[in-house]
Protein backbone atom coordinates (compact mmCIF):
# COMPACT_ATOMS: atom_id res chain seq x y z
CA UNK A 1 0.00 0.00 0.00
CA UNK A 2 2.97 2.44 0.96
CA UNK A 3 3.82 1.75 -2.61
CA UNK A 4 0.55 2.42 -3.88
CA UNK A 5 0.17 5.20 -2.19
CA UNK A 6 3.92 6.56 -3.90
CA UNK A 7 2.63 5.92 -6.98
CA UNK A 8 0.07 8.21 -7.07
CA UNK A 9 1.49 10.78 -5.45
CA UNK A 10 4.12 10.58 -8.33
CA UNK A 11 1.32 10.26 -11.24
CA UNK A 12 0.06 14.08 -9.42
CA UNK A 13 3.61 15.45 -9.20
CA UNK A 14 4.27 14.21 -13.19
CA UNK A 15 1.14 16.44 -14.29
CA UNK A 16 2.40 19.38 -11.88
CA UNK A 17 5.82 19.23 -14.35
CA UNK A 18 3.63 18.51 -17.81
CA UNK A 19 1.54 21.37 -16.84
CA UNK A 20 4.31 23.67 -16.09
CA UNK A 21 6.18 22.99 -19.66
CA UNK A 22 2.75 23.04 -21.30
CA UNK A 23 2.62 26.93 -19.78
CA UNK A 24 6.32 27.72 -20.86
CA UNK A 25 5.90 26.68 -24.57
CA UNK A 26 2.47 29.35 -24.13
CA UNK A 27 0.13 26.30 -25.45
CA UNK A 28 -1.79 25.85 -21.77
CA UNK A 29 -4.85 27.28 -23.21
CA UNK A 30 -5.35 25.56 -26.26
CA UNK A 31 -4.27 21.98 -24.78
CA UNK A 32 -7.12 20.00 -23.46
CA UNK A 33 -5.94 17.38 -20.89
CA UNK A 34 -7.89 14.35 -19.91
CA UNK A 35 -6.93 12.99 -16.60
CA UNK A 36 -8.09 9.10 -15.91
CA UNK A 37 -6.88 5.56 -15.28
CA UNK A 38 -7.33 2.37 -16.78
CA UNK A 39 -8.36 0.37 -13.17
CA UNK A 40 -9.08 1.29 -9.82
CA UNK A 41 -7.48 -1.04 -7.55
CA UNK A 42 -9.53 -3.36 -4.16
CA UNK A 43 -7.12 -2.79 -1.85
CA UNK A 44 -8.20 -5.51 0.20
CA UNK A 45 -12.03 -4.79 -0.13
CA UNK A 46 -13.79 -7.78 0.23
CA UNK A 47 -10.44 -9.37 0.89
CA UNK A 48 -9.22 -9.04 -2.43
CA UNK A 49 -6.29 -7.29 -3.75
CA UNK A 50 -6.84 -7.41 -7.65
CA UNK A 51 -7.55 -4.32 -10.04
CA UNK A 52 -9.36 -7.24 -12.35
CA UNK A 53 -13.04 -8.35 -10.63
CA UNK A 54 -15.98 -5.72 -11.31
CA UNK A 55 -16.18 -4.56 -7.78
CA UNK A 56 -16.78 -0.39 -7.71
CA UNK A 57 -13.05 -0.48 -5.69
CA UNK A 58 -11.05 -1.31 -9.43
CA UNK A 59 -14.01 -0.53 -12.32
CA UNK A 60 -14.33 2.98 -10.96
CA UNK A 61 -11.63 5.52 -11.65
CA UNK A 62 -10.92 9.24 -11.84
CA UNK A 63 -11.74 11.35 -14.65
CA UNK A 64 -11.31 15.16 -14.62
CA UNK A 65 -11.48 16.73 -18.20
CA UNK A 66 -10.00 20.37 -18.54
CA UNK A 67 -10.67 22.17 -21.52
CA UNK A 68 -9.34 25.81 -21.03
CA UNK A 69 -12.29 26.77 -23.79
CA UNK A 70 -15.18 25.69 -22.30
CA UNK A 71 -17.91 27.87 -20.64
CA UNK A 72 -17.10 25.85 -17.63
CA UNK A 73 -13.83 25.83 -17.44
CA UNK A 74 -12.28 26.19 -13.83
CA UNK A 75 -15.90 25.81 -11.83
CA UNK A 76 -15.27 23.00 -10.49
CA UNK A 77 -18.22 20.87 -12.08
CA UNK A 78 -18.94 17.69 -11.21
CA UNK A 79 -20.97 14.70 -13.20
CA UNK A 80 -23.08 11.84 -11.71
CA UNK A 81 -23.55 10.36 -15.41
CA UNK A 82 -22.43 6.91 -16.72
CA UNK A 83 -19.29 6.82 -18.97
CA UNK A 84 -16.57 4.59 -19.39
CA UNK A 85 -13.20 4.49 -21.37
CA UNK A 86 -15.41 3.73 -24.50
CA UNK A 87 -16.24 7.05 -24.62
CA UNK A 88 -12.10 8.59 -24.83
CA UNK A 89 -11.92 8.13 -28.97
CA UNK A 90 -15.31 9.70 -29.87
CA UNK A 91 -14.31 12.69 -27.29
CA UNK A 92 -11.06 13.16 -28.71
CA UNK A 93 -11.92 12.73 -31.88
CA UNK A 94 -14.71 15.26 -31.53
CA UNK A 95 -11.97 17.34 -30.07
CA UNK A 96 -9.86 16.93 -33.56
CA UNK A 97 -12.76 18.18 -35.26
CA UNK A 98 -13.59 14.66 -36.82
CA UNK A 99 -16.52 12.60 -36.57
CA UNK A 100 -17.04 9.17 -34.96
CA UNK A 101 -17.40 6.06 -36.83
CA UNK A 102 -20.73 4.42 -37.19
CA UNK A 103 -19.08 1.26 -35.42
CA UNK A 104 -18.25 2.88 -31.87
CA UNK A 105 -20.57 2.25 -28.83
CA UNK A 106 -18.81 5.32 -27.32
CA UNK A 107 -20.54 8.70 -26.87
CA UNK A 108 -17.95 12.17 -26.84
CA UNK A 109 -17.88 13.43 -23.45
CA UNK A 110 -17.58 17.48 -24.71
CA UNK A 111 -21.31 17.67 -24.26
CA UNK A 112 -21.09 16.86 -20.78
CA UNK A 113 -18.63 20.25 -19.87
CA UNK A 114 -21.38 22.39 -20.91
CA UNK A 115 -23.99 20.52 -19.27
CA UNK A 116 -23.15 17.88 -16.56
CA UNK A 117 -26.54 16.81 -15.95
CA UNK A 118 -27.58 15.57 -19.14
CA UNK A 119 -25.65 12.81 -21.32
CA UNK A 120 -23.40 9.64 -21.01
CA UNK A 121 -24.79 5.99 -21.03
CA UNK A 122 -28.34 4.40 -19.91
CA UNK A 123 -26.29 0.88 -19.27
CA UNK A 124 -22.82 0.04 -19.29
CA UNK A 125 -21.25 -3.23 -19.58
CA UNK A 126 -18.03 -4.44 -18.11
CA UNK A 127 -16.01 -7.12 -18.54
CA UNK A 128 -13.23 -9.54 -17.33
CA UNK A 129 -11.32 -12.29 -19.69
CA UNK A 130 -8.14 -11.53 -17.45
CA UNK A 131 -7.66 -15.33 -16.11
CA UNK A 132 -7.48 -17.31 -14.00
CA UNK A 133 -11.20 -18.53 -15.11
CA UNK A 134 -12.92 -17.79 -12.03
CA UNK A 135 -12.46 -14.10 -11.96
CA UNK A 136 -13.59 -13.57 -15.45
CA UNK A 137 -17.28 -12.16 -15.89
CA UNK A 138 -19.46 -9.83 -17.11
CA UNK A 139 -21.17 -7.32 -15.54
CA UNK A 140 -23.95 -4.64 -16.12
CA UNK A 141 -24.43 -1.47 -14.55
CA UNK A 142 -27.66 0.63 -15.14
CA UNK A 143 -28.71 3.33 -13.17
CA UNK A 144 -28.10 2.73 -9.11
CA UNK A 145 -28.06 -1.40 -9.96
CA UNK A 146 -24.79 -3.20 -10.72
CA UNK A 147 -25.91 -7.15 -12.44
CA UNK A 148 -22.84 -9.97 -12.20
CA UNK A 149 -22.91 -13.55 -14.16
CA UNK A 150 -20.29 -15.46 -12.19
CA UNK A 151 -20.19 -18.62 -15.20
CA UNK A 152 -18.07 -20.53 -13.57
CA UNK A 153 -19.01 -23.99 -11.99
CA UNK A 154 -16.25 -26.91 -10.36
CA UNK A 155 -16.85 -28.47 -6.97
CA UNK A 156 -16.30 -26.00 -5.53
CA UNK A 157 -18.04 -23.03 -7.40
CA UNK A 158 -21.37 -22.84 -8.94
CA UNK A 159 -22.72 -20.46 -11.36
CA UNK A 160 -23.66 -17.17 -9.24
CA UNK A 161 -25.44 -13.91 -9.94
CA UNK A 162 -25.43 -10.96 -8.09
CA UNK A 163 -27.29 -7.45 -8.03
CA UNK A 164 -26.26 -4.51 -5.69
CA UNK A 165 -27.51 -0.88 -5.41
CA UNK A 166 -24.92 1.05 -5.55
CA UNK A 167 -26.00 3.99 -4.74
CA UNK A 168 -27.38 2.72 -1.49
CA UNK A 169 -24.99 -0.05 -1.03
CA UNK A 170 -21.79 1.46 -2.66
CA UNK A 171 -19.48 -0.96 -1.04
CA UNK A 172 -21.33 -3.80 -2.84
CA UNK A 173 -22.20 -6.06 0.89
CA UNK A 174 -25.83 -6.67 0.50
CA UNK A 175 -26.62 -9.14 -2.98
CA UNK A 176 -30.16 -8.22 -3.85
CA UNK A 177 -30.89 -10.84 -6.15
CA UNK A 178 -32.74 -13.17 -3.94
CA UNK A 179 -34.49 -10.51 -2.41
CA UNK A 180 -38.25 -11.05 -3.37
CA UNK A 181 -38.70 -6.80 -3.27
CA UNK A 182 -36.18 -6.59 -6.13
CA UNK A 183 -37.03 -9.40 -8.54
CA UNK A 184 -38.45 -6.66 -10.86
CA UNK A 185 -35.08 -4.67 -10.95
CA UNK A 186 -33.35 -8.51 -11.68
CA UNK A 187 -35.20 -9.10 -14.11
CA UNK A 188 -34.47 -5.93 -16.03
CA UNK A 189 -30.87 -6.33 -15.34
CA UNK A 190 -31.13 -9.73 -16.80
CA UNK A 191 -32.69 -8.55 -19.80
CA UNK A 192 -29.94 -6.00 -20.34
CA UNK A 193 -27.71 -8.70 -19.56
CA UNK A 194 -28.85 -10.51 -22.73
CA UNK A 195 -29.16 -7.98 -24.78
CA UNK A 196 -25.65 -6.44 -24.48
CA UNK A 197 -24.12 -10.22 -25.26
CA UNK A 198 -26.20 -10.57 -28.03
CA UNK A 199 -24.67 -7.42 -29.38
CA UNK A 200 -21.15 -8.41 -28.39
CA UNK A 201 -21.85 -11.86 -30.24
CA UNK A 202 -22.59 -9.45 -33.25
CA UNK A 203 -19.95 -7.59 -33.45
CA UNK A 204 -16.72 -9.53 -32.19
CA UNK A 205 -13.83 -9.90 -34.33
CA UNK A 206 -13.20 -13.53 -35.13
CA UNK A 207 -9.75 -14.80 -34.03
CA UNK A 208 -8.93 -12.82 -31.54
CA UNK A 209 -9.40 -15.50 -28.74
CA UNK A 210 -12.33 -13.65 -26.97
CA UNK A 211 -15.30 -15.33 -28.76
CA UNK A 212 -15.40 -18.10 -26.52
CA UNK A 213 -16.61 -15.65 -23.57
CA UNK A 214 -19.89 -15.07 -25.56
CA UNK A 215 -20.42 -18.50 -25.16
CA UNK A 216 -19.15 -18.89 -21.18
CA UNK A 217 -20.74 -15.62 -20.40
CA UNK A 218 -24.30 -16.65 -21.50
CA UNK A 219 -26.60 -17.15 -18.74
CA UNK A 220 -29.02 -19.74 -20.44
CA UNK A 221 -26.17 -22.43 -21.28
CA UNK A 222 -25.96 -25.36 -19.46
CA UNK A 223 -22.29 -26.40 -17.96
CA UNK A 224 -22.14 -29.31 -21.02
CA UNK A 225 -22.45 -26.61 -23.22
CA UNK A 226 -19.65 -24.45 -22.23
CA UNK A 227 -17.21 -26.94 -21.89
CA UNK A 228 -17.53 -27.07 -25.53
CA UNK A 229 -16.13 -23.91 -25.41
CA UNK A 230 -13.45 -24.48 -23.76
CA UNK A 231 -9.66 -25.73 -24.25
CA UNK A 232 -8.81 -29.60 -23.70
CA UNK A 233 -8.12 -30.24 -19.85
CA UNK A 234 -4.53 -31.93 -19.06
CA UNK A 235 -4.40 -35.11 -17.66
CA UNK A 236 -2.51 -35.45 -14.65
CA UNK A 237 0.10 -38.28 -14.96
CA UNK A 238 0.47 -41.30 -12.22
Amino acid sequence: MAIYYQQIYAIDFALGMIRDELKSQKIIENTVIIYTSDNGFICGSHGYGSKVLPMEESSRVPLIIFDPRAKTSGKKVRCDRLTGNIDFAPTILELAGLESTENMDGKSLLPLLENSKEGGHETLTLMNTYPPAPTTCMSIVSGPFKYTYWWFENDEMKPTEELFNLKNDPLELTNLVQMPEHKKHLEILREKYDAQLQHWKKEAVKGNGYQKYITLFDRHLEAAEKEKALPPRKRKKN
